[in-house]
């Protein structure tokens, strides 16, 4: 097993998700995580999501329909993005109509999450690559 300093850069820094958003002065982290999502906001899209399981919408919520691009563009894909490929996030195929589904609830939990002033740490990533990019 090779130690870090084999294959970190020098003058690297290893730092958690809340030492870094600190180090950059960023007040608002992020409010919600699995438990948050789970408690707070999955109560009320449980209802529109066609028996999917929580566990399957917030990976998508997170992973596909909130890509960290190849350009680093932190930007929400659009329907036809989406609907481009039916492999979910946890390696199961999609039918359309729960593709649907799933784009219309993300489209919801957005919306409530911005009106309760909350953030996710996809959204904190946003702000660090806006951070990093006006930087260099």
């Amino acid at each position: 097993v090779q130690q870090a300093s084999e294959w970190l850069p020098r003058g690297s820094l290893c730092a958690t998700w809340g030492q870094l958003t600190g180090m950059l002065g960023l007040r608002r982290t992020a409010s919600v995580n699995w438990s948050a999502f789970e408690a707070r906001y999955w109560p009320k899209i449980r209802a529109r999501a066609r028996q999917l399981p929580s566990q399957l919408v917030w990976a998508e919520f997170n992973t596909r329909l909130r890509p960290f691009r190849p350009t680093f563009a932190f930007d929400d894909l659009t329907l036809e993005e989406y609907l481009e490929s039916d492999l979910a996030a946890v390696g199961i195929r999609l039918e359309r109509q729960d593709q649907l589904v799933l784009f219309d609830l993300f489209e919801k939990y957005s919306k409530m999450k911005q009106s309760n002033r909350e953030r996710g740490d996809v959204d904190v990533a946003g702000d660090i690559f806006g951070l990093v990019k006006k930087a260099v």
